[in-house]
């Protein structure tokens, strides 16, 4: 039995250097996907429900496969056991919180307490895997809806998929408040931008009132009397009421009855 352990351990620790870094079959997963446009394109196998569920299956697979065997609390030592060391490691502080950054080729994972947290993934077999797949189990769907059960179970599946990638802590938090603060930014700028244009569109009214107001013997008289008001006004501040006008003035024409 002793013997028995001691085998299998060896071949474990033998087993561990052939995973020194992270193993996607790209090549393999969009071979599949291209099988699957071959058969779209042929008239025949287009009308089949099950055309397209297998092409929901080859997309969703080329979606997960960089981050399969990822799920949060997994142990950083679990984690270089699936998927080998990471290509580079450092200190990051995300949300004022610091973690160890593991960087792989599709994917950044955060180890804090030996344990991984989050994950960010920074590269895709497919990018458009997943909406791809959802409109492939939606045309099973439309073409057969005898396939409604397995659609269901593929569109599932997705929508796990895509929940995990979008709710994993840290990386959510960090684009709500991105996106909080660039909204944020853009009605700021919006806003100041129409003070500015309302700010401008009053200099211009006023400046036309006085133009016209200037241009019209009739009312310039009138105008200089309301403007030397207004400069007499902003002289009485403080406790100085005290004002000195010369006779000729409209103002004090005014108090002599002129």
């Amino acid at each position: 039995m002793k013997k028995t352990f001691l085998t299998a351990f060896a071949a474990l620790l033998m087993a561990i250097p052939a995973v020194q870094a992270q193993k996607v079959n790209k090549s393999g997963l969009l071979s599949k996907i291209e099988k699957s446009d071959a058969d779209i394109a042929d008239a025949k196998k287009n009308a089949k429900a099950s055309t397209w569920i297998n092409r929901g299956k080859a997309l969703y697979e080329a979606a997960v496969e960089p981050t399969k065997s990822l799920f949060v609390n997994m142990d950083a030592a679990m984690l270089k056991l699936a998927v080998g060391e990471p290509s580079a490691t450092k200190q990051v502080t995300l949300l004022n919180v610091p973690y160890e950054a593991w960087e792989y080729p599709y994917f950044i994972a955060y180890i804090k307490d030996g344990k991984v947290v989050t994950w960010t993934q920074t590269d895709w077999v497919l990018k458009e895997a997943p909406a791809m797949a959802i409109e492939a189990y939606n045309k099973a769907y439309e073409i057969d809806p005898k396939s409604a059960a397995k659609a269901k179970d593929g569109l599932q599946q997705i929508s796990d998929f895509c929940s995990q990638v979008g709710n994993t802590g840290i990386d959510t938090a960090q684009k709500i408040r991105n996106t909080t603060d660039k909204e944020v930014n853009v009605l700021l700028s919006e806003a100041n931008k129409n003070a500015e244009i309302l700010i401008a569109e009053g200099e211009a009214e006023y400046m036309r009132i006085l133009s016209e107001a200037y241009s019209d013997e009739s009312k310039q008289d009138f105008y200089s009397f309301v403007r030397s008001l207004d400069a007499l006004k902003a002289s009485m501040t403080g406790d100085n009421k005290t004002v000195i006008l010369s006779p000729d003035s409209p103002i004090a024409q005014i108090f002599y009855g002129r």
